[in-house]
């Protein structure tokens, strides 16, 4: 039997996009046993799908992690040998790397808006600078800890907030070349 004498197995789409009218309008014109056949062929297909798409957003976060790992790295790296590197880029390349590292942070929750990672690390990142106005005895002894002033830094810059500003917009950009040239 060929294709033209099988109508109801004719398909211009996936069978995912079908709506249940077309599904039940198609699987009126067959057999018990076709329409059985077609039901399950859909929900391997949608299986199929979903768990394709499973795999790329494990790829996408395993993809963001790696990016918070090496961001992190340079940006002690830019600490620890400042002196090393352009007076400009000494200046500015930690507070830009560390917005860089809570845009991949975000980016590892919310993988499939970036406009949306990118308003909520900037978000985050002026509001940590901003909670350096705060200056209560508890948060100073959190910020003189290593990791805490890391994190949490020591005192409001208004030109942090240009950094941060600009190290996010580097990670989206990056962010979308990366996923550009993976589509391709």
């Amino acid at each position: 039997m060929n294709k033209e004498d099988r109508p109801h197995l004719q398909h211009d789409r996936p069978h995912a996009s079908r709506t249940a009218t077309q599904k039940t309008e198609r699987h009126s014109t067959c057999s018990p046993e076709h329409t059985m056949f077609l039901n399950h062929t859909e929900s391997i297909s949608t299986y199929a799908a979903s768990a394709s798409n499973k795999h790329s957003i494990r790829k996408y976060r395993f993809g963001y992690a790696i990016a918070i790992i090496v961001t992190i790295g340079l940006g002690l790296a830019s600490r620890r040998y400042a002196e090393m590197l352009p007076p400009l880029f000494a200046a500015h390349a930690g507070d830009m790397l560390w917005a860089m590292m809570v845009y991949w942070g975000v980016r590892l929750l919310l993988y499939r808006r970036y406009w949306i990672a990118a308003i909520a690390a900037l978000l985050f990142c002026y509001g940590i600078e901003c909670s350096q106005l705060y200056q209560a005895d508890w948060i100073r002894q959190l910020r003189d800890t290593t990791i805490g002033g890391l994190v949490l830094g020591h005192g409001f810059l208004v030109v942090d907030l240009v950094r941060y500003t600009v190290g996010v917009g580097l990670a989206v950009i990056i962010d979308r070349l990366a996923r550009y040239s993976v589509k391709q």
